[in-house]
């Protein structure tokens, strides 16, 4: 699937709101998504409450039956939980968002993976958190192993320009470094991200936004041949996405047009959960 941010663990602050924005992530309002490539055709049946928050989605391959349920949990506008499950019930998948009093998500944990072998085991596999700097924007992220120990050399920064645009995400994992540069349009549209694998000031590789008259995307350059084509509809809504090798279109019903992103924008790469055909 494409891009967008469904259960995110991101950890945003006060000027959350005006940050990147991925056109890509126009398709959320879409109660049903159809991906169709030659591995397979799978469809993603969603519902929405009365307040045009997404709260469901039901998963079956190739007209067949179902074999993952998703649900999301609010306070309010706060994205808190989204659940991963069999039909037969067994959780494949727990993420959990926490906030402090300023509605910033201060913690943010993930057990199990729905997208390999491990289901949740009541053992944490990822557990972030999140700090924030006197502005009220994010800027770093530290990681805790399952028994709540801090992980020395796994880390994340984050810089902020004046408009409230983060510009810098500095990812640290063991043997690995991404200080990712991210340049925008006007809007803070995000428009390039440029790699620098080692932090020693050569860009490595590059993603890169293309966009119609009227602002919207219609092209992504990514990483390691990962090329997508937006087309949109007569009413401006998000109509199909074009891989190399897949096809995945959007069909909308009544009253989701509106519909909100169910948590903070995508702000650290690394703490999305993204569905990005990770599913198929």
């Amino acid at each position: 699937m494409t891009a967008f941010v469904i259960v995110c663990a991101a950890c945003g602050g006060r000027s959350s709101h005006s940050t990147a924005i991925d056109a890509g992530q126009d398709g959320l309002a879409a109660c049903q998504i159809d991906w169709l490539s030659a591995r397979g055709d799978n469809r993603e049946l969603r519902t929405f409450d009365d307040r045009g928050r997404f709260v469901h989605a039901s998963w079956a391959l190739n007209g067949g039956s179902i074999y993952m349920f998703d649900d999301f949990s609010y306070d309010d506008d706060r994205l808190l939980e989204g659940r991963y499950t069999r039909p037969t019930g067994e959780v494949r998948e727990d993420d959990r968002n926490y906030y402090d009093d300023q509605h910033r998500v201060i913690r943010a944990t993930s057990d199990g993976d729905y997208t390999g072998d491990s289901d949740a085991d009541g053992r944490l596999d990822s557990d972030a958190r999140c700090s924030y700097d006197a502005s009220g924007h994010l800027s770093r992220i530290d990681w805790r192993d399952a028994d709540g120990n801090p992980i020395a050399d796994r880390y994340e920064l984050v810089s902020w320009d004046s408009h409230g645009c983060m510009t810098l995400d500095d990812s640290f994992s063991p043997g690995q470094r991404d200080r990712a540069t991210l340049s925008y349009r006007p809007g803070c549209v995000l428009a390039r991200i440029d790699h620098d694998y080692g932090a020693d000031g050569t860009t490595d590789a590059s993603e890169t936004w293309d966009f119609d008259d009227l602002g919207r995307v219609v092209r992504y350059h990514g990483l390691a041949g990962d090329e997508r084509s937006y087309f949109y509809g007569d009413d401006g809504r998000l109509a199909r996405i074009i891989y190399p090798d897949a096809t995945e279109q959007f069909t909308y019903c009544a009253g989701t047009f509106a519909v909100r992103e169910p948590s903070a924008p995508a702000l650290p790469r690394t703490l999305s959960r993204r569905f990005d055909r990770d599913r198929w």
